[in-house]
């Protein structure tokens, strides 16, 4: 097991602050040396996509994509996730009654029907206005779906009510941690139990005494995409000149985002963890309310000469979002709305520019000394951009 202390002094009188990672058949509460798990995941795709010349300065293409992602299962034993024995009220009301539930599939329904089926259609066009090769306008737009990561799922086979690795803190009321050393120098080592941990299930699916946190995924869980969209304007000023301008936009949906649920405000004010559901300690749940946005533009200029080119380019833009990955810092309020926190993404770059060029050394013009001198280039590269954002906190 784990074992942490708050000071230096609780360590010497052995007085621990949290014990973890006790590993128990939760029904039995005997120990746990061996877990096997089966994982499987699979999905169908399928596209159509085709180009017309409808001019011989204007070209347009279209698809429409198909991606199927069936339900998860494992192969060996049940999966383990949370039931919501209600739709009414908010994501707290709902959770106060839910249960850890033991199925075949991990999300609601079959293979096929509690999978993901999702279509993403998409459209560019190339037009040139000038008729004579110097001037291209190009548009498009498109939707994109995103299976769900396993990260997000796999730690499910160490779920309750099949699997427990026990948390016991002092702020525990029944369940206490306990410190000592290991009586065996192998498997099991039998380390001391917290105090008052026993077996047995509550009606919830969590532990009667003692809490163990669960990685849990809304069975109902919608498909991530992202639809993106672009305009941009290439134009041959003079014979070795080229100037461009463009303009992208994107905007992310159903984007899945994990933390714990099972908290509320002033939980410790009275020197108790209780949190909501009791058996648990973290309910680590994924949904799908992330949303994000992306809008820039780039401006660029480069000329093409036999021996020497150069050019620039500056873009502006700005992304925001609620939360830059699934697993992001806590929200302050877990069951506050879900664009509290919305912001500039970790990865926003507001302005970048770049210059460069590229030289065409001169060299010999014949015999061994051109095989090794001539065709060789110096290039340098410039960037600069301003800095990503980060907080005091």
């Amino acid at each position: 097991p784990n074992t942490g202390f708050n000071t230096v002094f609780d360590f010497a009188a052995d007085q621990a602050f949290h014990q973890d990672q006790i590993a128990i058949d939760p029904r039995t509460a005997e120990p746990i040396t061996r877990i096997i798990r089966f994982h499987r995941t699979q999905s169908v795709a399928g596209f159509v996509q085709n180009d017309w010349k409808v001019r011989p300065n204007l070209s347009i293409n279209a698809g429409l994509r198909y991606e199927g992602y069936l339900n998860i299962s494992n192969t060996k034993l049940d999966m383990a996730n949370i039931q919501f024995t209600t739709s009414d009220g908010d994501l707290r009301t709902r959770l106060s009654s839910a249960k850890m539930v033991e199925r075949h599939y991990y999300l609601e329904g079959g293979l096929w029907n509690g999978g993901m089926h999702t279509f993403a259609p998409r459209a560019s066009f190339a037009w040139d206005p000038t008729n004579q090769a110097k001037m291209s306008i190009r548009g498009g737009i498109g939707r994109a779906y995103d299976r769900m990561s396993n990260q997000i799922w796999d730690s499910e086979y160490q779920n309750l009510p099949m699997f427990a690795a026990v948390s016991a803190t002092v702020q525990d009321p029944v369940v206490r941690p306990v410190f000592g050393l290991g009586k065996n120098t192998e498997v099991p080592y039998d380390y001391p139990r917290p105090a008052g941990l026993t077996a047995g299930l509550n009606q919830y699916g969590g532990l009667v005494n003692g809490a163990r946190a669960v990685h849990v995924v809304e069975s109902d869980i919608e498909p991530m995409y992202l639809d993106n969209w672009f305009m941009g304007l290439q134009r041959s000023l003079w014979q070795d000149v080229v100037v461009q301008a463009d303009y992208i936009g994107s905007r992310g949906r159903n984007a899945y985002r994990k933390w714990d649920v099972n908290r509320f405000n002033a939980d410790l004010f009275d020197n108790r963890l209780d949190r909501i559901l009791p058996g648990f300690a973290a309910i680590n749940y994924t949904d799908s309310s992330d949303l994000s946005w992306f809008h820039g533009a780039t401006f660029s200029a480069r000329t093409l000469k036999r021996d020497l080119s150069f050019g620039g380019a500056y873009t502006i833009g700005r992304s925001t979002d609620y939360s830059s990955t699934f697993s992001a810092t806590q929200r302050p309020d877990a069951f506050g709305p879900p664009d509290q926190e919305k912001g500039r993404s970790d990865f926003d770059v507001p302005q970048k520019m770049s210059l460069w060029s590229i030289w065409t050394v001169p060299g010999p013009s014949s015999g061994v000394a051109k095989a090794i001198l001539s065709g060789w280039n110096a290039m340098d590269v410039l960037i600069a951009q301003s800095g990503t954002p980060f907080t005091v906190f």
